[in-house]
Order: structure tokens, then C-alpha cells, then sequence
């Protein structure tokens, strides 16, 4: 393929630790694993594969065709094909305005925008659709739908009575309509672009209709938008579309405050902001400057009506305001922005009218100065519209903007990408941009047109294998069906003989394939093929070729054989192809290896073993069966891909050719997700990776410069001799960095012969029974002396009796009797007494347990705990890593009856807490755990789940008098803290169910160790992980409140209106903003068997809320005994119940708060109800909500769910409950 400039697709940045972390006591430091926040372990590596393809691309290697085809199935590729109709419109927009409408990647997207286009639309959606009209219509393609004259039908049957363009949403069983302000311009323009001329009466009709609902909105100083939107863009993008009618923006049905104002001046004299050089942007700063750029480019070229009842409706009295929109935060989208020229103004000395080059203020007593564009420099009550100094051109005026608008997307380009509407309109601008302004999915669009146009260029004596793979990768590419992929399988039928394409293994078994792919197998006779392929089977099972007379087998050739025979018999009817099959398949069976791999050793091990793993998965076997599993049961090809294939250090997948080697990967990725398989199993990932066929390369040392691996010996029957623990191995250690210097390192005796190990700490090898090891859950298949250890390594020793019983990692010391003590029960109990004589009565006693102890546990005296409680201790007990988890236990806590009937005892029994670490993938029922809460979307954070123990002599504690706080690590590596943390919640699982339990949590940081713990308050140990759940809704896309809403959903805080839509601009409903606020504030359930209210019954879903809500105080009826559930919430209402939640959960009165101060900045500060003058005041004055564009309020107004979900993210960060 051509090495043209390649676009940086951003590449994951998180890392995997392949090998598993254990713990002794202190725990290794929690890290996050990009792997457990995939699906599972095959669609992280399914990314990985995707990154690493695209990346050598960038870097200008070539694709095979056959890669690309892999790329096409995967789901993180996101093909062209896959894009949604608006990002296809958008890139084919850009293009033209690029002047490239007539290459190959924009008919390729003008192609599949027609072919997507149904009966009459293309996703029958007012947000998509439009768009994709008006850049066919741009690329002069609008009249190659089928369909074009159902167009315009359809436009108008989606028009509401109104004359608004919107969508309808199921709202508490209720269909609800939502007008759209832009969808209405984009409508009329289109329109427009079917009717030019207006000589069909139903579409002009329509688009009068549209442009009356528009008028609707026309505001006092010029601008006209729906008062949810941004003021600029709707207002941009009503003049775009009134200049693209013909129409003047300026015209008296548009113009306010007596003709002074419209959209022209709104435009040209409020859009920008000289603050900050912006157009401001309630929800999306680019984009807004995008449409008035658009708009700024059209008026230039404008002729408006000079005569529209001023002498100058553009340049008279543009503005009377405050000069420039409010510009609303980026959270609520409500925060107004800095006023325009501000501090650079010449104050007279009588503080009445102040000016700055010919702009004229006019200021009261107490008030800020209003903006008046329509006097002269020296005061005088002029006439003629100026708005800088002398007389300006509105034309000049808009040419300027135009420019700074320019400025404000470049500046914003180097952190921010462009969308390719931008890029369209800078091109129309006249601005020199190219295509690398047009993101990632430019790459995706030029390695899919590469392949396109190299296909082209293929003629009937290309080879087999060469149309083959051209073949698949326009299949892949949903060109099947196409003029091009005909001419390709036309080329490979028509160069298929009596029985084979070339006679070869190497290229005839593609030509099938894709053939079968393409679904033009059929066209071959499937008899003679049967017996070419049988044919070249040799009597071992293997498909090969004979050169000099030598045969030569090979493995990929026989995966394929065996997939074309499958396609040719797919119900297994035929006895001589079933034979064959099963003679492939037992001739690849013999290349298993100890690592799980199955490869011939001349070969890559990847390649090999992910096409055996596509081959198996297209027979619908299963390749962790037993006959491909190795390692007494612990290892197979799937376990081999999942755990060795990538190098996480080189972050490729080895191979002789990377490339390949990647693409063969990719697809068994792919298929394994979809058959299930996609989690690691067995006791634990090897390391190494990139196909090394079980060898490993000696590590390096870790970042203490200490080369460290973790060991564990266990002797005959289950003995644990030593660890688990960490040990170091020294530069002097005799054996090196090697199993057997891990060995050494521990200080037990042991024997050796040349490095075979045949005692250790006195048990001797007999007969067969004997010491063995292992090496991250592989066994070891050289001597332990020969084995080569990276650091950070787990090593397990053991004596084994049985081949088929391996001990586990993480096996739990057995429980002592109640009369019996650890050896370190003493030292801390000392310790302990020491530091109580030491400390005033209510005081922090903290405890920093070392590796001398078990390893798992504090073991305590009960008299110990009896002091504690006495003197009211709080004690700490932490690991010496910060990475360990923190036990905060108030002396209250241990106060339960078990305790204190203990203590009455003669012997009075130990008090021990533990807490041990599990992997994910340690036991099966974990396993499956992990897998049902990944359906769920949520994934392990770090790498280990924390079961957590408390006992009293022995015997479990069942809970504790009062909670216990719980400080869970957070990764320091792998986190964006801002981005991620609030994403972290606590869960406490269940292995019986397979459900997590969410337990409130709040994210703490520790400067002194830069850390950041999850807190949570516990009233009973159990099985604990910190999981991350970020749900996402596909109508949250570009939408200002997406990380709120996002986040409070993840929260358990708000739920969507389904699993994929929010419906974020939706009114909130009485009782979906009070279940809201019960989840946020955790408030007790309370369910009464009678209902406060009549409109309320048990058995909804907003029963308990409500009642609870009542109860708590944060809400009233609506008097006669209602509630009124279903009623719409307005601001003021929606202040009143967010200032009582805070009232509830801080303490302070809201009535402490000054109101006039707090109001006066709201224009409509007198309609605010007299009962929510406080609350507003002091969510104004919390930050928590700040107003709406023009200086108001809107108490009147309703509130939305978008909103409602930033107001309780601005709410629970005031309280401290997030970051």
C-alpha cells in the first residue's frame, strides 16, 4: 500500500501484568489492569491487536489484504461501513469543502450513504438523516437515491403540527415529543435543496410552517433559540439557513426592540467574546464557533435589505445589553461569562458612561454598564449605527469575525480535534487545512480506500492467493455485493481448473475460502474440489507440498484444508471429508506443547496456534478441550493466546512477521469472544510473550534496583514450607536469576544434582513422587537451573505425589485452635500494650504490620481488644506498603455481645483479622463471578479481589457493634484521577449469586503517601473489590451534561430511559429527581405498608423513594393527599429539594445564607417564589447551579435530566462524596 501521511490513531495506554500479583502481608501495590476493564481478557487483546496493526500503518508498512479483512471484524475497528449516518454526512462534507468530492474516499462514503438510504431515510431520525441529505446534496449526489422522490414526503412526515422537526420519547409510559431547534433549520435547507425554485407547493408549505415555529423564538436582543440551546449556534445556524433561502435575516419579521435588533446584529455585535477570544458555547465551545463561522462566511457575501424600517437595521443600536451572552459552566450549563471589553474601559469620573474606542456604556447607580453599539464616540445620540470607531462595514464586521473564529478553531485544534463539519467550514472559509485535521477515522477511511483502489488494479493474472485475500477484504469492507468483488471472484472462478486454482496448498485453499466468503463457492463443483483436497493430503494427517522430492508439511496449509473441507461439508455427511478432517486435526494435535501453545517449532507460535484456535472454533470444537489441553489440565491454546501471545513490553505479538502474526491473532480474538472463551483460566498467566514458545528471557530489576520474584514451597502432604513470599536474589546468588536461585533464596536446605533439585528441607525424592516447580503456572520443562526468571515472577515449589495435583498459590494456612497462638501474637500484643500506656483515652493507635508476621493476619489478645474498648481507641492497622489495604476499627466496632461474652470466659479466646487476596481468575466460582458482573458492565479494578476476615477463637464474627472503615488502594499507575476515580465504587460480591452489592464509598487522597484510597463504612467483613462501572447511552454523544450524567449513573444515582438512551433533555419527573436524591444522600429505605399519599401506591417504583424522601423531610405533597409523581420539576422547585438534602446531610441551616446578594445577579430574580429564595441563593452561592443565558433564572422553567444529573454532581462534590 502506499506510505502516503498516516494519521496517529491513539493507542491504549494502560498496561496488562500478564503474570498473576500475589501477597503475602504487606500486599503488592493495587494496580489497574486494562485487561479487566474489557469485556475480558480476548477483547483487550482484540484492541491491543487492532492498535498495534493500525500503528505500523501509520508508520507506512503495508496491509496485507487479508489483515484488513481481520481489521473489518473487529468490533473496537469501527469500519466505515459501521459509521453512523451523521459521521458519514459530516467526513463527506469536509471533503468537499476540501475539494476532494470527486476522490475515492468521498465516493466511497457518498456510495454507502446511498446504498444505506432505505425506503425513505436513512436511520429515520431528525439528528442524522438531515445531514446526510445535505451532503449528498453538497457532493451533487442527492439525486442518486432510488428513492429521491419519497424524500421530501418523508421530511415532511416527520414534521410536527407546530412546524418544528423533533423526535417522540416514552416518558412514564407517555409518548412524548421534543421539538428540535437545529434539526428544524436543517429540515428547511434541506427542503430547500429539493424545491430551489419553489414551485412545489407542499414543500414550500413545509418550510414556512418551520421558519413560523423559528420566529417563536426571537429574543429582545436579536438572537432566536430555544431557550435550552446555545443562543450563538441556533442563532448561526437560523441565518445559515435563512441566506441559504434567499431570505433576510434582517427583514422586520426577525427584528425585536423596534427594529434595532435581529440575528445579523445579535452576531456581529453579542456572538464573540473579547475575554477569552471565544463564541462562548453552552455545551460545546468548537462547534458553536463552527456555526458562526458558517454564518460569518454567508453574510459576507449577503446583500440584506438596506431599508427594513431604520436607517441601519444592521449597524443601528445593535446592541442595548450587556454586550454579550451569559456563558453557562461547563457542568450545568449555566455559568455566564466574563462580559465583553471588560477592565479595559475609560471610567468617567461621575461613573456614568464610560467608553472604549467609540463604544458607548450607559451605567446606573449600583448597576453594571449596558453596551449601546448605536451611539457615536462623543456621546452624541448618533444615528448611524456604528460599532467600532467610525463607520463600519457589516460586511468588515462579519470578515473580522470571520477571522477570529478561524483563530479561536486553530487555537483549539492543538487540544482538541476539529469535527469534520469544522473542517468543512474552514474550507469554505478560504483557509488551508488537509486532512489530518480529520481524526482517526480519516486513517479507517484511507487504509479502506487504499484497499478499494489497489483491488481495482487487479487484472485475471494476479495469483490465487493475492485475489483471494482482495477478495475477503472487500467482503469485509460490506462490498461484497459490488461491481469490484464480482470482478474478483469472477477472476478466481474463471482461473479454477478441472480441480484446483495453481495446484498448490499454499494459494488454492485461499481461493476457497474466500470464494466461500464471498458466497460464490456454489459456482465450483464441490466434487472435484473434495477430491483435489483430499488428494494432497499425505498419509500423516498433514497438507503440504514435495520439493526435490522431499515432502514438506505445513501447519497453516493444513488449518486451511481443513476449514475448506468444513465449508463443503458443514453437516458432517460425508464419511471421506469427516475422515480427512479428523486425520488434520490429529496431525496438529501432535504439536502440543507443555506451554499450552500448539505450533510446529519451525514456525511462529502465535500464527500457529491462533489459526489451529480459528480452525477449531469454525468446527465448533473446543480448544480448551482435553485432547488440546497440556500441564495436567492447566494449560491450552486458549490460555496460551490469552496469557503469551502479547509482549506487553514490546506491545506486539511477535512473529516473523509482525504483521501476520497480529492479523492471525486478531481473528482468534474475535472468535473467542464469540464463543465464550474470551477469560483467562487456570492458576495463573505465564509471562513472556511474542510467541516464545515457553521460553523466557531473564527480567530485569525492579525499579528499587533489587531484583525481586515471589516464591512458595509446599512439602508432602500440603506442607507449606515457605511463603508466600518475596524474595530477593542477589548478584552472588551461585544460580542466577534462575527457578533454582529463587529456590536458594528462601534459605531452606536443599540437594542438587547439576542443578536437578532431588531434596529440599529434608524430603527426599522416591521413585515418583518428587520436587517439582513451576513458573507462573507453568511447569517447568527444563532443569530449575536452567530456567530464566524475569522479576516480579512467581515461582512455586512442591513436592508432588500425584501429576494431576498442583497446589494453589493461594492456599490458606489452616486455622489454629482457639487455645493455640501464632508466634507473633505476643510481639504485637506487646507492641500493642505499649502504645496503649502511651495514648490519652479516645486516641489513634496505629499498627504497621511487617513480612515477620503471618503474612495475612493481626492475631490480638482479647484482653488487648478489652483495653482498646475501654480507653475508647481507634486502632489502624496497615501494611508497610501504601498499596495495602487500611483497617481504620473504632474500639465501639469490637464491642458486640460475641466479645464481651468471650472475654467472660476462663480462656479467653484470640481475635484475629486477616485479609488474603484472590485472583480473578484463581478458583472458578471467581471466575464466573467476574463474568457475570462484566455483563453487567462492571469490571475489576487492579488485580486482585480482598476477602476480608474476622474471627474470635477461631469461629467467624458475624458483624461488628458499629462499622468499620475500610480504605481500599487505588493503582497510582493506570488511573486519570479526575476521569476515573468517581467511575470506582466498592462492591461486595457474592460467588452463590454472582451479584455485587455497591457499598457507599467515598475516594480519599493521601498526600503524604500520593495515593488515593476508597473509603467505605462496613458492617461485616465479606468478599470485596473495587470495580468500575461507566455506563454509557448512545443520545449522550457531544451532549454538554454527558460526563455528569454519565457519572451519575455510575453512581446508582440516575438510570436511563433504557440500556441505550438517557433522553438527557427529557423534563424530571417529581419522582424520578426524589429517587435521585435518596440515592444520593444513601438515606435509609423506608417502606410503609400505608402510603402517605393517594397518588403513590405500593408496588411502584417510586414507593420507598418517596416515602423515604417524605420522611426525611426533603419533599411535601401537593396537598389534597398528592404527590404528583408524574409533574414536571421547575428550577426553583428542583433549588428547595437540593438545599433540604444539604440542610440533611451538612448540618447548615440554608436560611444562613444572604439572599439579595446572592440574587442580584439574576435579571428575573423577582419571578423567584418567595419560598425558594433561599434555597436558590445558596446553590447560587454552593456553585451548584448559577443561572441561564441573559443573566435570568428560570424558576419558572423545567428542569431536565441533564440538568438534574449536574446539579447532584455539583451537590455530592460540595458535600465531599466525589472529586
Amino acid at each position: 500500500m502506499g506510505k502516503g501521511k498516516r494519521l496517529q490513531v491513539v493507542a491504549w495506554t494502560l498496561l496488562l501484568a500478564v503474570t498473576v500479583t500475589t501477597f503475602t502481608l504487606p500486599l503488592g501495590s493495587v494496580r489497574v489492569s486494562a485487561a479487566e476493564e474489557a469485556e475480558n481478557r480476548a477483547a483487550y487483546l482484540e484492541q491491543k491487536a487492532v492498535d498495534f496493526i493500525l500503528e505500523q500503518y501509520q508508520q507506512g508498512e503495508e496491509l496485507s489484504p487479508y489483515t484488513v479483512y481481520v481489521l473489518t471484524q473487529a468490533a473496537n475497528f469501527n469500519s466505515v461501513k459501521d459509521w453512523k449516518t451523521k459521521d458519514i454526512a459530516q467526513y463527506l462534507l469536509a471533503l468537499v469543502g476540501l475539494n476532494l468530492g470527486d476522490e475515492a474516499e468521498a465516493e466511497r462514503l457518498a456510495d454507502l450513504l446511498v446504498k444505506r438510504h432505505g425506503e425513505n431515510s436513512f436511520e429515520n431520525s431528525v439528528y442524522s438523516d438531515f445531514w446526510g441529505y445535505l451532503a449528498l446534496a453538497e457532493a451533487g449526489r442527492l439525486d442518486g437515491l432510488n428513492d429521491r422522490d419519497d424524500v421530501d414526503g418523508y421530511i415532511r412526515s416527520k414534521q410536527a403540527e407546530d412546524g418544528s422537526w423533533g423526535e417522540s420519547f416514552v416518558i412514564d409510559g407517555e409518548d412524548m415529543y421534543f421539538p428540535d431547534f437545529l434539526a428544524t433549520t436543517e429540515a428547511i435547507r434541506v427542503l430547500h435543496r429539493l424545491d430551489p425554485e419553489g414551485k412545489d407547493d407542499e414543500i414550500q408549505a413545509a418550510i414556512q410552517s418551520g421558519l413560523t415555529y423559528l420566529k417563536g423564538f426571537c429574543q429582545e436582543d436579536g438572537s432566536v433559540h430555544a431557550p435550552w440551546d446555545d443562543p450563538v449556534m441556533d442563532t448561526a445556524a437560523l441565518v445559515i439557513a435563512l441566506l441559504e433561502l434567499g431570505q433576510d435575516p434582517t427583514g422586520p419579521e426577525w427584528s425585536q426592540s423596534g427594529g434595532k435588533t435581529n440575528p445579523v446584529t445579535y452576531l456581529l455585535a453579542r456572538a464573540y467574546n473579547e475575554e477569552d477570544n471565544s463564541f462562548g458555547g453552552l455545551y460545546d465551545e468548537l462547534l458553536t464557533a463552527t456555526y458562526a463561522l458558517q454564518a460569518y462566511i454567508l453574510l459576507q457575501d449577503a446583500e440584506l435589505d438596506a431599508d427594513n424600517g431604520s436607517e441601519d437595521p444592521i449597524t443601528e443600536n445593535l446592541d442595548e445589553g450587556s454586550g454579550v451572552d451569559e456563558k453557562p459552566d461547563q457542568e450545568e450549563g449555566l455559568q455566564p461569562l466574563d462580559r465583553l471589553y471588560e477592565g479595559e474601559n475609560d471610567w468617567e469620573e461621575d461613573g456614568s458612561v464610560v467608553s472604549r474606542e467609540g463604544i458607548q456604556y450607559e451605567e446606573e447607580a449600583g448597576e453594571e454598564p449596558a453596551l449601546a453599539l448605536g451611539e457615536g464616540a462623543d456621546g452624541d445620540d448618533g444615528d448611524t449605527g456604528t460599532i467600532m470607531e467610525g463607520e463600519e462595514d457589516p460586511k468588515e464586521l462579519a470578515r473580522d469575525l470571520a477571522q477570529k473564529a478561524v483563530a479561536f478553531i486553530r487555537n483549539k485544534y492543538d487540544s482538541e480535534k476539529p469535527y469534520p463539519y469544522t473542517v468543512y467550514v474552514l474550507a469554505q472559509a478560504g483557509e488551508t487545512v488537509d486532512t489530518s485535521w480529520l481524526g482517526g477515522k480519516w486513517t479507517v477511511l484511507s487504509l479502506e480506500r487504499e484497499v478499494i483502489g489497489q483491488a481495482a488494479e487487479l487484472d485475471a493474472n494476479e495469483g490465487t492467493k493475492t485475489l483471494a485475500q482482495y477478495l475477503l477484504a472487500l467482503v469485509g469492507l460490506d462490498l461484497g455485493d459490488e461491481a469490484e468483488a464480482g470482478r474478483l471472484a469472477e477472476f478466481l472462478v474463471e482461473k479454477h481448473g478441472e480441480n484446483s486454482f495453481e495446484n498448490s496448498v499454499y494459494s488454492d485453499f485461499w481461493g476457497y475460502l474466500a470464494l466461500a466468503e464471498a458466497g460464490k463457492l456454489a459456482e465450483l463443483a464441490s466434487e472435484d474440489i473434495v477430491d483435489y483436497i483430499l488428494g494432497k493430503q499425505s498419509p500423516d494427517g498433514s497438507w503440504g507440498e514435495t520439493f526435490n522430492g522431499t515432502y514438506w508439511p505445513d501447519f497453516l496449509a493444513t488449518t486451511e484444508a481443513i476449514r475448506v473441507l468444513h465449508r463443503l461439508d458443514p453437516e458432517g455427511e460425508n464419511n471421506d471429508i469427516k475422515t480427512a478432517i479428523q486425520k488434520g486435526l490429529d496431525y496438529l494435535n501432535g504439536f502440543c506443547q507443555e506451554d499450552g501453545g500448539v505450533y510446529n517449532p519451525w514456525d511462529d507460535p502465535v500464527t500457529d496456534t491462533a489459526a489451529l484456535v480459528i480452525t477449531l472454533l469454525e468446527l465448533d470444537k473446543d480448544p480448551t478441550g482435553p485432547e488440546w489441553t497440556q500441564s495436567g489440565g492447566k494449560t491450552n491454546s486458549v490460555t496460551y493466546l490469552l496469557t503469551r501471545a502479547y509482549d506487553e513490553e514490546k506491545k506486539n505479538f511477535g512473529g516473523y512477521d509482525e504483521l501476520l502474526t497480529a492479523a492471525y491473532a486478531l481473528q482468534a480474538y474475535i472468535m473467542l469472544q464469540e464463543a465464550g472463551l474470551g477469560d483467562i483460566e487456570g492458576d495463573g498467566p505465564p509471562t513472556g510473550g511474542g510467541g516464545s514458545g515457553g521460553g523466557q528471557t531473564p527480567g530485569g530489576k525492579d525499579p528499587t534496583g533489587e531484583f525481586r520474584v515471589q516464591v512458595k514451597v509446599v512439602g508432602k502432604d500440603g506442607t507449606v514450607l515457605f511463603g508466600p513470599q518475596t524474595v530477593t536474589i542477589d548478584d552472588d546468588n551461585p544460580w542466577g536469576r534462575t527457578a533454582l536461585g529463587a529456590l536458594h533464596a528462601t534459605g531452606l536446605s536443599y540437594s542438587d544434582d547439576g542443578g536437578f533439585v532431588y531434596v529440599v528441607a529434608g524430603e527426599t525424592n522416591a521413585g515418583m513422587n518428587g520436587w517439582m516447580y513451576q513458573v507462573n503456572g507453568v511447569v517447568g520443562a527444563v532443569i530449575a537451573s536452567a530456567m530464566k526468571l524475569e522479576a516480579g515472577d512467581q515461582v512455586l515449589w512442591w513436592y508432588s505425589t500425584d501429576p494431576n495435583e498442583i497446589p494453589s498459590w493461594f492456599d490458606v494456612p489452616p486455622e489454629l485452635p482457639p487455645e493455640e497462638k501464632p508466634e507473633d501474637q505476643d510481639g504485637l500484643d506487646k507492641e500493642l500494650a505499649e502504645a496503649l500506656a502511651a495514648v490519652e483515652e479516645g486516641e489513634e493507635i496505629v499498627i504497621t504490620l511487617t513480612g515477620a508476621e503471618e503474612g495475612l493476619e493481626a492475631v490480638f489478645s482479647a484482653a488487648r481488644v478489652q483495653d482498646l474498648v475501654a480507653k475508647q481507641i481507634t486502632l489502624v492497622i496497615k501494611g508497610p506498603d501504601p498499596a495495602d489495604p487500611v483497617l481504620i476499627i473504632p474500639a465501639a466496632a469490637l464491642a458486640t455481645e460475641a466479645v464481651q461474652g468471650a472475654l467472660k470466659k476462663e480462656e479467653v479466646p484470640a481475635i484475629r483479622f486477616g485479609y488474603r487476596r484472590l485472583a480473578a481468575g484463581e478458583e472458578e466460582k471467581l471466575q464466573e463471578l467476574m463474568a457475570k458482573l462484566g455483563e453487567n458492565n462492571l469490571f475489576l479494578v487492579g488485580d486482585a479481589l480482598y476477602r476480608l476476615e474476622v474471627t474470635l477463637g477461631g469461629e467467624p464474627l458475624s458483624g461488628f457493634a458499629t462499622e468499620i472503615t475500610v480504605r481500599f488502594p487505588l493503582a497510582t499507575e493506570g488511573i486519570a484521577v479526575r476521569e476515573d476515580i468517581n467511575f470506582i465504587g466498592l462492591y461486595r460480591l457474592s460467588t452463590e449469586t454472582g451479584e455485587g452489592e455497591a457499598i457507599p464509598g467515598i475516594p480519599v487522597y493521601e498526600e503524604e503517601e500520593d495515593r488515593w484510597y476508597i473509603e467505605a463504612c462496613l458492617d461485616r467483613f465479606s468478599l470485596f473489590a473495587l470495580l468500575r462501572y461507566k455506563p454509557s447511552f448512545a443520545d449522550l454523544e457531544g451532549h454538554w451534561a454527558r460526563e455528569a450524567v454519565e457519572l451519575m449513573a455510575a453512581r446508582r444515582i440516575i438510570a436511563g430511559m433504557s440500556a441505550q438512551e438517557f433522553a438527557p433533555d427529557l423534563p424530571v419527573t417529581r419522582a424520578q429527581l426524589v429517587t435521585m436524591l435518596v440515592k444520593a444522600l444513601e438515606l435509609e429505605p423506608v417502606t410503609p405498608e400505608e402510603g402517605t399519599f393517594r397518588d403513590v401506591e405500593a408496588g411502584t417504583w417510586y414507593y420507598t423513594p418517596v416515602e423515604t424522601a417524605y420522611r426525611a423531610g426533603l419533599v411535601a405533597g401537593r396537598g389534597r393527599g398528592e404527590f404528583d409523581p408524574s409533574a414536571p420539576v421547575t428550577r426553583q422547585e428542583m433549588a428547595v429539594m437540593v438545599a433540604r438534602a444539604l440542610e440533611i446531610s451538612s448540618g447548615r441551616a440554608t436560611n444562613t445564607y444572604p439572599v439579595e446578594a446572592n440574587l442580584r445577579r439574576f435579571e428575573d430574580q423577582v419571578d423567584i417564589a418567595p419560598w425558594a429564595r433561599g434555597a436558590v441563593a445558596r446553590l447560587v452561592e454552593e456553585g451548584i447551579m448559577s443561572g441561564m443565558p441573559g443573566r435570568i433564572f428560570a424558576p419558572q422553567g423545567t428542569a431536565t435530566r441533564a440538568q438534574a444529573a449536574v446539579v447532584l454532581k455539583n451537590m455530592l462534590q460540595v458535600l465531599g462524596k466525589i472529586i
